[in-house]
């Protein structure tokens, strides 16, 4: 239940009116921070624990670069810019608006992807390679 919600609440925040009124007020902008947060500690308290089943570990790391993916294409490949509040920020940084959400897009389509990734590696070599004493031990008998 908690991958669910945690995909949910990073759309949600990502929409255009939502993120909009995180920029327009400091109470909605920590409650989205929070229940992001949030949300992100809980998954990843689950997937750490020594009791998550392998497959439901490696399907939660796919699912989290999935979504990522998808909603990090959908802000670099929209063709105009969707986050009203940046229309008038950006110009000092020598982007525009359609610019920085590009930018801001592939950073949540690659790097933002790469703990998953590195977790759901480290999770395959850790359930699928060798396991040390066991090869010895078999290999003794």
């Amino acid at each position: 239940m908690l991958l669910p919600l945690h995909i949910a609440l990073m759309w949600f925040w990502h929409a255009p009116g939502p993120y909009s009124q995180t920029v327009a007020s400091y109470s909605i902008y920590w409650v989205s921070e929070l229940t992001l947060l949030g949300s992100a500690l809980l998954l990843w308290h689950v997937l750490l624990s020594n009791t998550a089943h392998a497959g439901a570990v490696l399907g939660s790391c796919l699912a989290m670069i999935a979504q990522m993916g998808l909603l990090g294409a959908v802000i670099t490949f929209a063709r105009v810019p969707i986050y009203s509040p940046h229309f008038a920020t950006t110009a000092p940084w020598g982007l525009t608006a359609l610019s920085d959400q590009q930018l801001a897009g592939l950073i949540m389509w690659i790097p933002a992807a790469i703990p998953y990734v590195i977790f759901g590696l480290m999770q395959v070599g850790t359930r699928l390679g060798p396991r040390g004493p066991e090869i010895v031990a078999s290999g003794a008998s």
